[in-house]
């Protein structure tokens, strides 16, 4: 089984004391449940950066340590965090595999950003259901990087 650095993009800024507690727990869920997956989370290893007043120092760091990993997994509500969506664009601009961590599941999103799909729609077998909200800045960012015309 080949071993993964996974690189774990979730929100902070809307509840700080909150959302890094949300990340020690998705951090410990995935160690349990995927041994090949160590997971990396920039929330718990740049903890000591104060939000706002640290915030560009913090993005310094995450797009230091984001091209260091294997992948990135987006979990939380990362559709409304600007600083998440600034990680998405540097993975795609990167070549990175992309997927996004949600209900315990894994759900594989770079072929259909790679399509330049304004909606992620993932058909979950046992839910069949749509999510919704890549925005705008991926949008432009694949149909400028990666050249397709359906942004």
């Amino acid at each position: 089984m080949k071993k993964i650095v996974a690189y774990f993009a979730h929100p902070l800024a809307s509840d700080p004391p909150g959302n890094i507690e949300k990340a020690k727990v998705i951090c410990r869920k995935i160690a349990e449940k995927y041994p090949n997956i160590t997971p990396v989370s920039p929330l718990l290893a740049f903890s000591f950066c104060r939000e706002p007043e640290d915030r560009e120092l913090a993005m310094f760091f995450c797009r230091t340590l984001l091209p260091k990993c294997d992948e990135l997994w987006m979990t939380g509500d990362w559709r409304k965090s600007k600083g998440c969506i600034e990680e998405m664009t540097l993975a795609i601009s990167l070549g990175m595999p992309i997927s996004e961590y949600k209900d315990g599941k894994v759900h594989h999103l770079t072929e259909k950003l790679r399509q330049g799909w304004d909606v992620v729609d993932i058909k979950r077998e046992e839910e069949n259901t749509k999510l919704w909200g890549v925005v705008e800045v991926v949008k432009q960012h694949i149909a400028f990087c990666c050249g397709y015309s359906r942004c």
